[in-house]
Formats: C-alpha cells, structure tokens, sequence
C-alpha cells in the first residue's frame, strides 16, 4: 500500500511511504516473489524523479549478512546484523534492493537492535525499513522495540498472560528529517499584487 505525503504550501514537496506484507514462502498464501519484487519496483520507478520515499514491513526474508549494495561502488555504512540465517527469499530481496538502489536501514545508525520476529518458533529478521541510499543521512536511532518490552512498560506485570496476547512482530521506529525547499510566500504575493497594479 503507497500513501503519499504532501505540503500544503508547495506540492512540489511530498514523499511516499508503502507498507508491505510478503507472504511466507511456504505458506497457503504465498505468492511469485519475484512477481512481487518485480511489481514494487515497478512502483517505485514511477514515483517522480527526485521525490524521497521508503518502504517498511513484513518482507519474510532472512538476509543474514548478503550485501544490500555493490561493494566497492556504494559507500553505506557496515550493518549490526542480530539474525545470521537464511531463507529462501533472503537473497532475491537482497538483489531487488540492488537493483532499485536501495539499502536496509535495520542495523544502520541504530539505537535499538534486535529480532524483529520473536515466537516460541524460534526469532527472526523479517521486517524492515527500506530506502534509498542517498537518503540514508536523513534517517537515524532507529530501534527495534519487543512486544513483551511495549506491554511491560504498561505496568502491572504478572496481570495478563503475555502468551495469549502478545504479538510475535516488534515494532520498529525510527527518526527522519526530511529538508523541503520553503517558497517565500511574501515575495509571491508582492509579485501577484505588482502584476495586478500593473
């Protein structure tokens, strides 16, 4: 799912955000992931050129430590990988990532990093947030929170049993500052009283 973000004062500065679920690979559900893979990059070559975007959600791909980036061409900084397994789909997201140009925050400028995944099956890395490389200097402390964390930190430990209720995804934050170009308002409306005098 895209949404997109847009300035109310200047349309030319907006970005996009698209939520993705992928289903697991053997799963009832699951689908063509290179289909998939092959229709979010569609998506993402028609977002206007110049235009800031990221993508974030359940990729069910395990990664371990393949390279989101062509070593010796893009400079990213090294990531703080927690999950050093592999799936099936671990290595098709990370060449997807290659050819759109695009890296894994999880791990980069991190404040908080941990499994993103975490059930009595076991824990795992599976969500992500995902950007483009030139914008990998507007985004930082990005963490990785439990759901055991969120729902301890309510309070009154011991009431509820965390088995039934807590959720086996974690939930992941980050920081972004994004620097739109700010028209002079002023300046315009002298120019538009100026032609109207005129």
């Amino acid at each position: 799912m895209w949404v997109q973000f847009k300035d109310k004062r200047c349309n030319a500065n907006m970005f996009y955000v698209c939520v993705v679920y992928l289903p697991p690979e053997n799963s009832t559900r699951a689908v063509n992931v290179h289909e998939f893979m092959e229709t979010l990059m569609t998506h993402i070559y028609t977002i206007p050129q110049g235009n800031l975007f990221y993508l974030c959600g359940d990729f069910n791909s395990r990664c371990s430590d393949f390279s989101d980036s062509i070593e010796g061409i893009d400079c990213l900084p090294e990531r703080d990988i927690v999950d050093f397994q592999t799936n099936g789909y671990g290595n098709i997201f990370c060449d997807f990532l290659i050819d759109v140009n695009c890296c894994i925050l999880n791990g980069r400028k991190t404040f908080t990093n941990d499994f993103t995944f975490v059930s009595t099956r076991g824990s795992s890395v599976v969500d992500y947030c995902i950007l483009p490389y030139e914008m990998l200097d507007s985004f930082n402390s990005f963490s990785v929170t439990r759901a055991t964390t969120i729902i301890q930190s309510l309070g009154e430990p011991g009431r509820y049993d965390l088995r039934k209720i807590v959720p086996d995804h974690s939930l992941l934050t980050w920081n972004m500052c994004l620097y739109f170009p700010i028209e002079d308002q002023v300046s315009k409306n002298k120019d538009k009283i100026k032609l109207l005098l005129k």
